[in-house]
């Protein structure tokens, strides 16, 4: 079973599979069994996943899509589409999320915000944004040691360990993608991967390319040929300080092969 993922994730009540994919319906598959599809992940909740491709390792497949999500910027394409059209009432999240959560980041879109949180490889950032002004913004190590937490040794040999653990947690709950997720929908990671499960069998609707993921010999030799993805580290939000965030004409694609409509 596989649980690294890719997906938007919303509220029913707040956002549709029609606005998610709508900016994709141009777009022009570049791997073999390429995809979005979508699934229940609580009677409210849905996520749309996006697999990347046939790939022969699981994690070559996630690194696509973290590229695809956060180089090629399709993680903004539907809030993008939602803006220029006007719509006020609306919001969904961007999730990657790798094994063990060691690269994990999570991103909100609303009308007005922009909120995101990481955690890459013992690194944490997060930012927050609301009507083109950054509020938030910091990044940080996030692993620390007693004595960076105020626990050096007193003298007494003693070292509460549990308060250490504590002092930790607390230190990286600011960061962590999976608490903005269930504070926006209520899901938890847990949920979410049972639900890229009942994908593997069987369960969702193939939303894009429309009749269903293509399997071409030119797609195939596009995977087996495929040049290693790029895969962004921290800092992912940093550039966004200082200046005005506006919604843009459209998705930043790297490849040739994502059409706009």
């Amino acid at each position: 079973m596989s649980y690294l993922f890719v997906a938007y994730l919303y509220d029913k009540r707040r956002c549709s599979a029609k606005a998610i994919v709508d900016p994709w319906s141009d777009a022009e598959a570049g791997f073999a069994g390429e995809s979005l599809v979508r699934v229940a992940v609580s009677p409210r909740v849905e996520a749309v996943f996006y697999f990347p491709g046939n790939f022969r390792l699981k994690s070559q497949a996630f690194s696509f899509g973290c590229e695809v999500f956060l180089v090629d910027d399709w993680a903004s394409a539907p809030a993008e589409a939602l803006r220029r059209a006007g719509a006020r009432d609306w919001q969904y999240v961007g999730w990657a999320s790798s094994d063990m959560s060691d690269y994990d980041v999570a991103m909100r879109f609303t009308p007005d915000g922009f909120d995101g949180r990481a955690m890459i490889d013992g690194e944490g950032e997060r930012i927050a944004i609301d009507r083109g002004v950054v509020q938030t913004y910091e990044k940080k190590t996030i692993a620390a040691s007693p004595q960076e937490l105020g626990f050096g040794t007193d003298g007494s040999g003693t070292f509460d360990e549990e308060a250490f653990e504590r002092a930790l947690v607390e230190r990286e709950e600011l960061f962590r993608p999976g608490l903005l997720v269930h504070d926006t929908l209520g899901v938890t990671r847990g949920k979410v991967i049972d639900a890229l499960h009942n994908v593997a069998d069987g369960q969702g609707e193939v939303l894009w390319p429309r009749g269903g993921p293509l399997d071409t010999q030119a797609l195939r030799r596009a995977v087996a040929e495929a040049e290693d993805p790029l895969v962004p580290a921290l800092p992912l939000w940093e550039h966004l300080r200082g200046e005005t965030m506006k919604p843009e004409s459209g998705p930043r694609k790297k490849r040739a092969r994502m059409k706009a409509g």
